[in-house]
């Protein structure tokens, strides 16, 4: 997506002028978001963190570390602590500016629902991190459905899409967890009786 290209030319100039060390990586997914608003994209900072750390990376949002640091908390985990995982994809995937359109702008005004939601989309990060620490698969399958209804409360199924939604239920009526990667178009799956 955009988010890849803005990110891959970011580090590619970071490289080519040999300043990588002046950036912190803490606040490069920040510049990456900037840049995509200023072309009217409409995202959050989860994919460009994903895309700027590699890898497995646990990131808190609080407010106030935000406020104080101008980042998020982004801690870098052990790949190794992954279960075996599936990724099921969309042939057209959707567009994530329309996915998000709605809820920020119902978190901008302060939409109870959508504040209650988030924070609570927030614990599962948390708790999906100790159940990875703790090698607790049942525990991490229960979180990726979890977070799946989450975002369909928020969204709605118009803006998350039919195809999206159906790979999500197919998954699920075999006894596999599921949730999206990003805002929509592929899931990541987890079946917790394979070994």
């Amino acid at each position: 997506g955009s988010s890849a290209i803005v990110c891959a030319a970011l580090s590619c100039l970071l490289d080519f002028y040999q300043v990588r060390h002046l950036i912190k990586v803490e606040v490069r997914p920040n510049h990456i978001l900037d840049a995509e608003r200023e072309l009217g994209i409409v995202a959050g900072l989860q994919d460009r963190v994903a895309q700027v750390y590699g890898g497995l990376v646990y990131m808190d949002f609080n407010k106030k570390h935000m406020d104080e640091f101008g980042h998020g908390d982004y801690i870098r985990m052990d790949v190794d602590l992954l279960p075996p995982l599936y990724l099921i994809y969309a042939e057209n995937p959707s567009d994530s500016g329309k996915v998000h359109s709605t809820v920020r702008q119902r978190w901008l005004i302060g939409d109870e629902f959508i504040i209650s939601s988030m924070e609570e989309v927030a614990k599962i990060a948390l708790e999906g991190r100790t159940a990875l620490i703790e090698k607790d698969h049942t525990k991490l399958a229960s979180l990726m459905n979890r977070n799946f209804d989450l975002r369909r409360q928020m969204f709605g199924d118009d803006a998350l899409g039919a195809v999206n939604i159906e790979m999500v239920e197919v998954v699920r009526r075999v006894g596999a967890a599921s949730k999206f990667t990003g805002s929509g178009g592929a899931v990541v799956v987890f079946c917790p009786q394979v070994r």
